[in-house]
């Protein structure tokens, strides 16, 4: 799972651009009237804007280590995480946080229980170096998909548990946050 959800823009299109490509399959499968796919475009922008926003803020706030400095350092010497480093602190998970933000306003919008198909990869060439192929994604949630989207960087080795955990929990709340705008015309 690591790798579908590296969402490197140099391969494919960013950790917000996998939240928003799973609107339009949300709204393609609906087929909502024009104000909701507006609004839905409209909330998920905002609290994934929000989310980074936060997320950027904590990162330097928290700056904490990466596992691959603490790990191979303290633990194993030989342990290497599937991912390279990125280049700023852990603390919180960016994945998990704007995850989490997008599965919560598409729960709040289309509901809990909406099963959709990840096709982001599909047709995408196989890792060589990874020994991994790109298979489509079956998903009964856009929590499972949040979930596995946080949980990937954890597989990666660059986040431990708590990273995501909180990223996950942020996410909610920041999501919330928009959703309790008002949104109904006043008429």
């Amino acid at each position: 799972a690591a790798i579908w959800w590296g969402d490197d823009p140099d391969v494919t299109f960013t950790p917000p651009g996998h939240s928003y490509y799973f609107t339009s399959l949300a709204i393609e499968q609906e087929q909502p009237e024009l104000i909701k796919c507006a609004e839905t475009y409209a909330k998920v922008g905002m609290a994934v804007a929000d989310a980074f926003i936060k997320c950027w803020e904590w990162k330097y706030h928290f700056f904490t280590e990466r596992a691959n400095t603490f790990v191979p350092k303290y633990i194993d010497q030989e342990w290497e995480s599937f991912w390279p480093d990125p280049p700023f602190p852990a603390f919180p998970s960016g994945h998990a946080i704007q995850a989490a933000t997008a599965a919560t306003v598409l729960e709040d919008s289309f509901g809990k229980e909406f099963k959709f198909t990840d096709k982001a990869h599909e047709g995408r060439e196989r890792d060589e170096i990874r020994d991994t192929d790109f298979v489509n994604r079956e998903f009964n949630s856009f929590w499972e998909a949040a979930q596995e989207t946080a949980d990937s960087r954890f597989y990666g080795g660059i986040h431990i548990p708590h990273d995501n955990q909180v990223g996950l929990k942020e996410g909610k709340k920041v999501a919330q946050n928009v959703l309790n705008l008002n949104w109904k015309v006043k008429k």
